[in-house]
């Protein structure tokens, strides 16, 4: 509990400094530099982001707004790493942002420990996130993801797959994570 609040608090605080870096970055000139600054920052941003989506969902404060939503279109938005195949997609009753934000943190984790292709395929009300790397490792196969921690070696701060499994559980959708000739989620 103390770790968790401890997030919270910490991922709060960076809030104010974090909205004066990035009006700082949009003002930059032109030029290779900038670009860089401007990627780090809205990583930083993401990783905010995720932090406080993170506490919300586990600490019971998270939102949820149901609407219909089309899988496919919402797929499409949230796979810029990823090729991407959509067969018959439904439409369901649903949280886009969360379900959103669930996509993207898969993919982005496929993209940076996965192989080199992505595929995420829409197939009626389900959504398959599918690498062909190494797979996912042991450990969170049988324990599930955990905050914080990775496998030894493994880059990124440890919080996208416990992103994605918080706001499943929030939805009550089931996050699946399995090996098959790469990772599958």
């Amino acid at each position: 509990e103390r770790e968790r609040q401890f997030g919270a608090d910490v991922a709060h605080e960076l809030r104010t400094p974090l909205t004066a870096l990035v009006t700082s970055a949009e003002l930059l000139p032109e030029d290779e530099s900038s670009a860089l600054v401007r990627r780090q920052v809205d990583r930083l941003r993401r990783l905010v982001e995720d932090l406080l989506e993170l506490f919300r969902a586990e600490s019971g404060q998270a939102e949820v707004r149901r609407e219909p939503v089309d899988l496919g279109v919402l797929a499409t938005d949230a796979t810029e790493q990823a090729t991407l195949v959509v067969e018959d997609p439904a439409v369901v009753e649903t949280d886009p942002r969360r379900v959103h934000l669930i996509v993207s943190n898969l993919v982005r984790n496929a993209a940076a420990h996965g192989g080199q292709r992505v595929t995420v395929t829409v197939r009626g009300a389900s959504i398959e996130v599918r690498d062909d790397g190494p797979g996912y490792p042991e450990q969170v196969l049988t324990q599930g993801p955990l905050r914080f921690r990775r496998p030894s070696g493994a880059a990124g701060s440890g919080l996208g797959l416990a992103i994605a499994s918080a706001q499943a559980e929030l939805l009550g959708a089931r996050l699946t994570l399995a090996n098959d000739d790469g990772a599958v989620a």
